[in-house]
């Protein structure tokens, strides 16, 4: 498999590449083509991106995901579309979670494979489009802290409902709530020993997303629970933690929980 700092591939079809030894801090990826005709094709007609590691996913989400976290975290991504003509969209990929240096360092013997797969019902909408992919790269020297997960927990809601979801990872640095059916009421977020770090509503989470992300925008297609401080964990979230969801009707309400799990020379950091 070639390895990459920087690759091009056809996006209209599935693809992997491995990343070349080094510290990358995460991904650059930029795609660019040609709508089909009468068509102007969104951020949601692309496809899902997988980041692995010695068979581990620990990056597995849609495009439109991660551009959305990518909004939030680093300011607006570029995105272009005209009828019939150019699009131009850009997705970032963190490894390094803000204030929590030294993710990834990949060696020799070691492999990160990118993956690609289209959506099926977007892939009509472009006559043509290439996604390059480039590495940002960090201080080679520094050892590896802790290895980044970026995964799903997608759940169908049938009703109005108040839905516990659990979440089963430690060191979680933030959670991401798409509700793209408009049916989210509530968010709680809690331990398995009904500690509470936050019970508000939809309305109150997005206000708080754009001031703790200091967005110069008045509304958030996803929102954010940050359950770091400065780097660091909040003491009373473990490996039993709840998200509770409370819908007023049937959707589809998309979680992405952003967590790490430290190197074995840093047990005692983290």
């Amino acid at each position: 498999m070639n390895k990459i700092k920087q690759a091009q591939e056809n996006a209209l079809l599935s693809f992997e590449k491995g990343i070349q030894p080094g510290r990358p801090v995460g991904l650059y990826l930029l795609l660019t083509g040609v709508n089909a005709t009468g068509k102007t094709s969104g951020i949601g007609d692309l496809g899902s991106l997988t980041v692995k590691r010695g068979g581990r996913t620990i990056v597995n989400r849609s495009l439109k995901t991660l551009a959305l976290m990518g909004d939030l975290r680093f300011g607006s991504n570029y995105f272009t579309s005209t009828e019939a003509g150019a699009f131009i969209a850009s997705v970032y990929v963190p490894f390094d979670i803000e204030g929590l240096p030294q993710s990834l360092n990949i060696e020799g013997g070691d492999e990160l494979v990118v993956g690609y797969d289209p959506k099926p019902a977007g892939i009509a909408n472009f006559d043509s489009l290439n996604m390059l992919v480039a590495t940002a790269e960090g201080f080679q020297t520094l050892p590896e802290r802790y290895e980044p997960y970026i995964l799903g927990l997608d759940q169908s809601i049938g009703g109005a409902v108040s839905d516990p979801i659990q979440v089963n990872d430690s060191n979680v640095s933030a959670i991401f709530i798409e509700d793209g059916s408009d049916v989210v009421a509530n968010v709680g977020y809690k331990n398995d020993k009904g500690q509470v770090y936050s019970t508000l509503p939809w309305n109150l989470l997005k206000a708080g997303t754009l001031i703790e992300n200091r967005l110069e925008t008045s509304d958030v297609s996803i929102v954010e629970l940050q359950l770091f401080s400065n780097g660091e964990p909040l003491s009373y979230l473990n490996k039993k933690n709840i998200v509770e969801v409370e819908t007023t009707g049937a959707g589809l309400v998309k979680i992405t929980k952003n967590f790490i799990i430290p190197n074995e020379r840093f047990k005692e950091w983290i």
